[in-house]
């Protein structure tokens, strides 16, 4: 077999219910194994099928027609049916296939072993790819069975069932392959419920920092290969079990340090943070993230000497790759990061093409130990542990004032009180906190400039400083030091609020391979497909976020999101519906009532009248009022609150090139005066991009 890439029709056959043939009657069962390969070896060829491995009592097979496929799947069931009958699914899939050591991978394998597991003895079940092939041909005729979510892949898809006379079409009832589990009970999360969560905001820019991901499943597709790891948090061996915080922190740092290696997929740490504590099969691991390969171990701190463990394990077999032991003095704890990074590398034999050089080798052990501490309070959530991690952050720089990686995370701390913690009205304190922000940045990037946390987070504060050329600058440079999940997503969400949508949506998608189990990521994919106009799509994204993590739905816009991709479809009552969802989970009961029982411009009304008061709802913020009126398109109050919005630097500014319900406003000489004072002229020039009417 070739090694090469190609598109190809795959069909998986195997003999229904053969475990519990063998189990029943081992001899018989043996039997039935013999004539499934007795079958295939003499069909097949005749269509120009390649048999490519079997497994088990099931067979994966290759065709470069879809015709021919087909035409040999309704050979081999006509010749199962025959005493001794054997009883066989067969599904079908077009799609992209690598075809390396005799062996195949890929979408198309993946596919087509899921639309399998839905067949009964005698079905031949298609996907819409191979339907799309031979619909016109009118020795095939096709029933649809309707759309299925399978395990390991991201949109619903559409089977057909070859429903020739003689062939079986498949009952719903009678379907039962491998689709994705309902949602488990779900945890109950800590978020910075200050956030503006009403209207879609452009960014969640520091949610990054400060998400959890729910421990329900997500999966996309995602083909393991050698070039793949997950690094899983660091087991505590503490006596106390007090170190979580050392093994989190290491693991992560772990994961930072490899993905700076361009040529290896590393799996971000929300993903793979989604096992931590439980005791998981690693092949099921590596199935729900993609990777062939999983880092694990230990660590265990006395005074200022740690002791870790690593092993390197392939998921396939579950054998070791490799293992090391360290015993040394905490204040080697980067050496020993870029140690296990280089080994790693070495071991899948991935070097870097260019191996980024940590100016800051050593740390001051009480430093690092008050560093991970403000990390691990950082990502909990709630605003005091936020202000508890600002001050370990704080401690570490003062015990040690090289420190880069603590200085990057004051940047993130102070962009989170700017803009989620100090209110609106509380305008100097949040001017003081984004300066603070845009200081510790600098200062993190000038002890170490290949410091990828750093270059996010003051790309993020410029956000809000609506320095967009230099925002953009930063995140690129961020990718570049290391194209992980979050400075991918953070780029593709600045280069679609600015209409770069090609190259935004190919960045959100490489970031979901990266971190596929992080629901954040998932709603911010969804965005970016509303902002491109793709709203059915982004409405499919979002139904995933609420099937999986209805807390973090609430909390972080999916229904605000949900809602303006109805307004978009004019189907107002939706949208009310999901708003008033929205209002139900900030107890603003008396509205969310309002929004279930009256017509859309009622509603709208209603919400300006409470959002307008003293007694407002705290996510109410000029951006969201200027956003409401805008639906409703009263220019004049929307102009008064968008610069009102702007004085107290809100977020949400980019939606005004990429939301449709503000383009009214293009034609008033107000918007080019907006336009300028955001700064936008001069993104424009810097990107080339000419907007004569939007221009002052």
């Amino acid at each position: 077999m070739p090694n090469d890439h190609k598109l190809a029709a795959i069909m998986f056959a195997d003999i229904a219910g053969y475990t519990a043939m063998m189990q029943q009657n081992e001899q018989y069962a043996m039997s039935l194994l013999g004539r499934f390969k007795e079958v295939l070896e003499e069909i097949s060829p005749k269509y120009e099928g390649r048999i490519i491995q079997y497994f088990g009592d099931g067979c994966l097979l290759a065709f470069d027609s879809s015709t021919n496929s087909v035409a040999c799947a309704i050979a081999l069931q006509k010749k199962f049916n025959k005493t001794p009958a054997v009883p066989i699914r067969i599904g079908l899939h077009l799609g992209d296939v690598i075809f390396k050591n005799e062996n195949a991978y890929g979408d198309g394998v993946n596919i087509a072993s899921r639309i399998e597991s839905l067949g009964i003895p005698g079905a031949i079940l298609m996907s819409k790819t191979i339907r799309d092939q031979i619909k016109n041909k009118s020795e095939f005729l096709l029933a649809s069975l309707g759309s299925f979510d399978f395990k390991n892949v991201a949109e619903p898809m559409e089977v057909f069932a070859l429903a020739n006379p003689g062939f079986v079409v498949p009952k719903q009832e009678e379907m039962h392959g491998k689709l994705k589990d309902l949602p488990k009970k779900l945890s109950r999360l800590k978020f910075l419920v200050t956030i503006a969560v009403i209207v879609i905001t452009a960014f969640t820019s520091w949610y990054v920092f400060t998400q959890k991901a729910s421990n329900d499943k997500l999966e996309i597709p995602a083909s393991p290969t050698a070039q793949s790891i997950a690094v899983l948090p660091f087991t505590d061996m503490s006596p106390k079990k007090d170190q979580a915080y050392l093994g989190d922190g290491l693991a992560e740092d772990i994961i930072t340090a490899l993905s700076g290696n361009k040529n290896l997929k590393v799996i971000g740490r929300t993903s793979s943070f989604q096992f931590k504590g439980k005791q998981v099969d690693l092949r099921e691991v590596g199935e729900k993230l993609g990777v062939h390969t999983i880092l694990e171990g230990s660590i265990q701190k006395s005074g200022n000497t740690v002791k870790i463990t690593a092993q390197l394990i392939n998921v396939k077999d579950g054998t070791h790759i490799w293992s090391e032991k360290w015993l040394r003095g905490l204040n080697d704890i980067f050496i020993i990061q870029d140690e296990i990074s280089d080994q790693i590398s070495q071991k899948l034999m991935i070097p870097f093409d260019k191996k980024p050089e940590r100016k800051f080798r050593q740390v001051n052990p009480d430093a690092y130990d008050d560093y991970l501490k403000g990390r691990q309070l950082f990502f909990t959530g709630p605003s005091e542990d936020v202000m508890k991690a600002k001050d370990y952050f704080l401690s570490a720089v003062k015990k040690d004032t090289t420190f880069a990686e603590a200085y990057a995370w004051l940047t993130a701390v102070y962009g989170t009180l700017s803009q989620y913690i100090y209110p609106s009205i509380e305008s100097k304190k949040r001017e003081i906190a984004i300066d603070s922000a845009i200081l510790m940045a600098k200062k993190a990037i000038s002890i170490d400039d290949n410091n990828s946390t750093a270059h996010v987070a003051i790309g993020l504060v410029y956000y809000f400083k609506y320095d967009w050329v230099a925002m953009e600058k930063e995140l690129r440079k961020a990718v570049e030091i290391n194209p992980g999940p979050i400075e991918k997503g953070e780029l593709a969400r600045t280069l679609a609020g600015f209409g770069f949508f090609e190259e935004a949506l190919s960045l959100i998608q490489e970031a979901l391979l990266l971190d596929p189990l992080n629901t954040g990521t998932i709603l911010s994919y969804g965005e970016i497909l509303y902002s491109s106009g793709k709203t059915d799509e982004a409405i499919s994204q979002v139904n995933k976020v609420l099937k999986i993590d209805s807390l973090y739905s609430l909390y972080f816009g999916a229904y605000g999101l949900l809602a303006n991709c109805y307004v978009n479809k004019k189907e107002y009552k939706k949208a009310l519906l999901a708003w008033s969802k929205q209002h139900e989970a900030y107890g603003n009961h008396e509205l969310a009532e309002i929004y279930r029982h009256s017509d859309f411009k009622t509603a709208m009304k209603a919400w300006l009248k409470q959002a307008t008061t003293p007694n407002a709802p705290y996510a109410a913020n000029d951006f969201t009022i200027a956003y409401i009126y805008s639906i409703l398109e009263e220019k004049d109050s929307t102009f008064k609150y968008l610069d009102l919005a702007y004085k107290k630097h809100q977020g949400a500014f980019l939606k005004l090139n990429t939301n449709s319900n503000f383009y009214f406003l293009r034609s008033d000489p107000r918007y080019a005066e907006l336009y300028h004072k955001l700064n936008f002229d001069k993104y424009d020039d810097y990107k080339g991009v000419i907007k004569p009417n939007y221009k002052k």
